[in-house]
């Protein structure tokens, strides 16, 4: 379990950097679709943390991970729509 922890932590730091590095250089007139898509992806990884949390058993430490996927992807969601009123 370690070693497919420490892979799950590898992927998810290296997507991380890519991700950081490739939204820096989006021009400004691509900003709307790409944020259309991004939201898309954030309600398909919110459905799935929630559907597969019942599933994880006595796993802690892959509990703590699907909740932070979850409250990652609700905030991603819910934020925009709070911070415009």
């Amino acid at each position: 379990m370690e070693a497919t922890f420490l892979l799950t932590l590898l992927i998810t730091f290296l997507a991380s950097f890519i991700g950081y590095e490739l939204i820096s250089k989006i021009p400004q007139t691509l900003h709307t679709p790409l944020m259309s898509g991004s939201n898309a992806i954030s309600g398909i990884t919110l459905i799935a943390a929630i559907l597969i949390y019942p599933e994880l058993g006595d796993s802690q430490i892959f509990q703590i991970i699907v909740l932070i996927a979850i409250a990652v992807s609700y905030t991603h969601l819910t934020l925009p729509t709070i911070c415009s009123v």
